[in-house]
């Protein structure tokens, strides 16, 4: 049977209650991965359908299990600092203790795990980019980034013609500079839009030229709307306990 999570759903859960089984491969995206996930979204694209084994009592209890990364780092040579402890470019085991906070009934990710990981990462998470060339244990050489969207992108004009882009996002530093052209809204900002608040209220009180705020105020909305859309996400669950078919049917999943 198909059911459905709305993104915000699904996010709100990650490493909760919707976690990752222990054969599952790495995260493997890079940066322009994640962007042209969330284009794709705004564009009104199909994302693909997931598949979920959904566990309840010991036999989730027994399961190993990983957690979701929510704050990505590209390489796993990196600093000792602490500042980047948080940052992980392995999934993290759930260990014993931890198990025990987690609920009675769980729902281990089979396919789908790159595109919750990049939702992760680009509405609750961030992206730690090295510069070219630099050393890796040199920590001046990262910068840890968030994923914005430009407001004034869209209306169906193209932004990037070699990756087929109509809207324009982007990993940036918190707080980047606007333009004439470009106002960037930090993507999770979404999630903490009240349902009753009007999208094109917030887009007003935004420090953007009037008579753009119209174009800004519905690329929010539009933004909005896939994020908290509660059939975006589409998946097929398995319940049965049976580690064995389960394996199998992960072996048989196309890549």
């Amino acid at each position: 049977m198909v059911q459905s999570w709305s993104i915000s759903q699904a996010v709100d859960r990650l490493n909760r209650s919707i976690l990752l089984p222990a054969i599952q491969r790495e995260f493997v995206w890079g940066s322009d991965q994640i962007i042209r996930l969330f284009d794709s979204l705004m564009q009104d694209y199909p994302i693909g359908s997931f598949l979920v084994w959904h566990l309840n009592g010991d036999a989730a209890q027994d399961e190993m299990k990983y957690r979701f990364i929510q704050h990505y780092i590209e390489d796993s040579i990196h600093p000792d600092e602490p500042e980047f402890d948080q940052m992980l470019h392995h999934n993290e085991k759930i260990r014993g203790g931890d198990e025990l906070e987690l609920p009675s009934e769980q729902d281990l990710v089979l396919d789908g795990q790159q595109r919750l990981t990049a939702f992760f990462i680009g509405l609750k998470g961030t992206y730690t980019e090295k510069r070219k060339y630099a050393q890796r244990k040199n920590a001046d050489a990262w910068t840890q980034k968030r994923l914005y969207l430009n407001l004034l992108s869209g209306n169906d004009e193209t932004f990037d013609e070699e990756l087929g882009l109509t809207y324009e996002f982007a990993f940036r530093e918190p707080e980047p500079s606007n333009s004439e052209d470009t106002y960037w809204y930090r993507v999770g900002d979404v999630l903490d839009i009240d349902p009753s608040e009007d999208i094109m209220d917030i887009a007003g009180d935004l420090d953007i030229p009037e008579e753009k705020r119209w174009r800004a105020g519905m690329t929010l909305k539009k933004l909005h709307d896939a994020i908290h859309d509660s059939d975006v996400i589409q998946y097929h669950e398995e319940n049965t306990e049976n580690r064995e078919r389960v394996l199998d049917i992960f072996i048989r999943m196309p890549c």
